[in-house]
């Protein structure tokens, strides 16, 4: 039981943690390149620039086609609702499967394989791509790109909060 309450506890303590991540760009490039893991900067002129693997990079506007902003908070979100459901469920079956001396192992074990579970899925399916999620880009002129990318990050960090 002691290790269901702490499971609960690390629930609660994830979600602090949860609005203080970082978002992350994904980029895709002229010739099919593809960036990831990429931390907004700033726009400098006709360049965007990230920071990726711990460097300073810069990405000219011209050769961007595509863009999408993650919030690695709302993943994580995503697991701690699922994780959340899964216990629930799991204490639900957990504890009607008790026997009469109280709970035992196999009742632990469900709550927590559940718990788990619905970590698993609730993370998944927050870090899905959603419609809309990806912006064709490639049409549009250098100042169109620059105000674009501003304005994306800057409405995921109010989406995310």
């Amino acid at each position: 039981m002691k290790t269901v309450t702490l499971y609960f506890a690390l629930l609660l303590i994830g979600e602090g943690f949860a609005s203080a991540q970082d978002q992350y760009l994904w980029i895709r490039l002229t010739g099919n390149r593809v960036m990831t893991n990429s931390q907004y900067q700033a726009v400098a002129g006709d360049t965007l620039v990230i920071l990726r693997g711990g460097r300073i990079t810069r990405v000219p506007l011209c050769e961007i086609v595509q863009l999408r902003v993650i919030n690695s908070s709302s993943t994580l979100k995503g697991v701690m609702i699922g994780s959340g459901s899964g216990l629930a469920v799991g204490a639900l079956l957990g504890f009607s499967l008790q026997g009469k001396d109280g709970p035992g192992p196999g009742s632990v074990t469900t709550i927590i394989a559940l718990g788990v579970i619905g970590a698993i899925v609730g993370g998944t399916a927050s870090a899905l791509e959603k419609p809309g999620d990806v912006v064709d880009v490639s049409g549009m002129s250098i100042e169109e790109k620059r105000v674009l990318v501003r304005e994306m990050v800057k409405q995921s960090k109010i989406d995310g909060e």
